[in-house]
């Protein structure tokens, strides 16, 4: 994965991309204290943050009603960027910021 990023580092190019975040965490598990458990949350967030860089056509959206099943939490957000992606990819152009 990390040599085809350096051969390629914008693989989708000018693709249109959404990221959905989930803004609410879910419940912290057993055997997992409260640091480990905020620095697990702030990692996954930062990975999906980086998903915006496989293409030059992205953005990240924060779903502050939607913890990890983003597409039960909130499916409206899901079919939105869905939308969304569609359209641009159908009118050849960017996505809205």
């Amino acid at each position: 994965m990390y040599a085809r990023l350096q051969a390629a580092p914008v693989p989708l190019g000018d693709k249109p991309l959404i990221t959905i975040v989930a803004g609410r965490a879910d419940q912290q598990p057993n055997g997992v204290n409260k640091e480990e458990w905020t620095a697990l949350i702030s990692e996954k967030i930062e990975q999906k943050r980086g998903f915006a860089k496989l293409s030059r056509n992205s953005k990240v959206v924060f779903d502050a009603k939607a913890a990890h099943r983003i597409q039960l939490d909130d499916p409206d957000a899901v079919t939105k960027s869905i939308r969304e992606v569609q359209a641009a990819t159908a009118k050849h152009r960017r996505l809205s910021q």
